[in-house]
């Protein structure tokens, strides 16, 4: 029977949260910058690296299911099937207020080498735990 992993908002953190949260501080740096002010440096310097995060993190972020025999991982448009064979990995990203998790596999499927995606709050030990099954000993490094 197939279980849903991922948080229902996964697609609002994905496509929404981004951009809601980034361009008001890009709009506040460009002012800044238009003013002549060297408090824009200052400020852009943290708003660069965020959004800088933000590129990096959000594409790998995925709606993820799984079953006895394989994770179906969604970028919102495109469904993958990838057995448990290939994954060799499951992590808890550190300094995450949302459970977020990383899944690393063994060779690169359509949406890279490692993905991430959030569990809905409150279940995330008993999703973790049986995928970490799922996987087996190596999973927990």
């Amino acid at each position: 029977m197939r279980q849903t992993a991922s948080t229902q908002l996964t697609l609002f953190w994905k496509f929404i949260f981004p951009p809601l949260s980034s361009v008001p501080f890009a709009i506040a740096t460009a002012t800044l910058v238009f003013r002549a002010d060297w408090h824009a440096v200052l400020f852009a310097i943290p708003v660069l690296w965020v959004i800088a995060a933000y590129i990096w993190f959000f594409p790998r972020y995925m709606i993820v299911d799984f079953d006895d025999n394989a994770l179906y991982v969604s970028n919102g448009l495109r469904e993958i099937h990838i057995p448990w064979s290939q994954v060799t990995r499951i992590q808890r990203v550190i300094m995450s207020r949302w459970p977020t998790y990383s899944l690393s596999f063994r060779s690169p499927t359509e949406f890279g080498v490692k993905i991430f995606f959030s569990t809905p709050l409150g279940r995330d030990n008993s999703i973790i735990q049986k995928m970490r099954e799922k996987i087996g000993a190596d999973a927990y490094h």
